[in-house]
């Protein structure tokens, strides 16, 4: 522990990673004293050291007088509800933090309660990520409640949470009234048909959200259909990953007519999902109105854009489709940088 705290006391570099090397409260302790004190360090790797909730109060206490970290990486640190009342009561102080990595922890209802209260007021954050966490519907209330009136959040993470429709509802409400967010990852959690007719209805009048992620949520042709209504009259949303689903040709059907009309998505995952060969007909529209929208977006950020160039523009949306052994089809729709 000696080392680490010379090594960060020596530190002219704004970047430092400390990640598993089993820190512990104690190591904690005193690793806050020094982070009270150093002005150069702005990314703080501690994933993976048994920080726990002891550890994280004293981290807390640091983080009130800190001001150059920006980037904060807790997880895998057994953090639990207590863990985040004092890294919530810092957050109140802190003016710099923009990144807080907290997956892989114990935080359950009682602890979003603390953060998102803190949220309500903390305009620096951008960045939160909270997946493999128990969050649950309950707790989504209460994080939804704060994204009503946050007006820093723009990427959140909430994958691996158990998020039922209930949660989905709340999350949706917040959605029609939240202008920052861009991001929302709502990876393997357990949406069913009614939670994806909440969020549909959300994205019909939602203005910011670019990306979104709902792979791995049981999704299927029904979900698609209130999904695909969405689509139709949704203006903002590049970026959908709707991969490791069960969604069928029907769903496909509802997909392509949506993007008839759709002049926006440029991104769509659906890989892993029982399209079937009769779905091939429907992805073919799909892949030529992806091109058509990213195409169409460019000319609209670059207005001067030669005629000659266009070929190149084309030529960086692409498809890839692979046949699996039970002569499913698994189409991947992807967005080239």
């Amino acid at each position: 522990m000696d080392k680490i705290i010379k090594l960060i006391k020596k530190c002219e570099d704004d970047n430092l990673n400390l990640s598993n090397n089993n820190i512990g409260a104690e190591g904690m302790k005193y690793l806050s004293e020094v982070l009270k004190i150093n002005n150069t360090l702005t990314k703080l790797y501690l994933s993976n050291n048994n920080i726990g909730d002891e550890g994280t109060k004293y981290l807390s206490e640091a983080l009130k007088v800190n001001k150059s970290l920006t980037y904060l990486n807790l997880s895998y640190n057994n953090i639990g509800d207590e863990g985040i009342k004092y890294l919530s009561e810092a957050l109140k102080f802190n003016k710099t933090l923009t990144f807080l990595g907290l997956f892989e922890n114990n935080i359950g209802a009682e602890g979003m309660i603390d953060l998102s209260e803190v949220l309500m007021i903390n305009n620096t954050l951008t960045e939160l990520y909270l997946s493999h966490n128990n969050i649950g519907d309950e707790g989504i209330k209460y994080l939804s409640e704060a994204l009503k009136v946050n007006k820093s959040l723009e990427y959140l993470e909430l994958s691996h949470n158990n998020i039922g429709a209930e949660g989905i509802k709340y999350l949706s409400e917040a959605l029609k009234i939240n202008k920052t967010l861009t991001q929302l990852d709502l990876y393997n959690n357990n949406i069913r048909a009614e939670g994806m007719k909440y969020l549909s209805e959300a994205l019909k009048i939602n203005k910011s959200l670019i990306e979104l992620y709902l792979s791995q949520n049981n999704i299927r042709d029904e979900e698609i259909k209130y999904l695909s209504e969405a689509l139709k009259v949704n203006k903002s949303l590049e970026y959908l990953e709707l991969s490791h689903n069960n969604i069928g040709a029907e769903g496909i059907k509802y997909l392509s007519e949506a993007l008839k009309i759709n002049n926006t998505l440029e991104y769509l995952d659906l890989s892993r999902n029982n399209i079937g060969n009769e779905g091939r007909i429907y992805l073919d529209i799909i892949k030529d109105k992806l091109k058509q929208n990213k195409l169409y977006q460019e000319n609209r950020q670059k207005e001067n854009i030669k005629l000659l160039e266009l070929p190149l523009y084309l030529s960086k949306s692409s498809i890839f489709i692979n046949l699996d052994l039970q002569d499913d089809l698994n189409i991947f729709l992807t967005k080239i940088i």
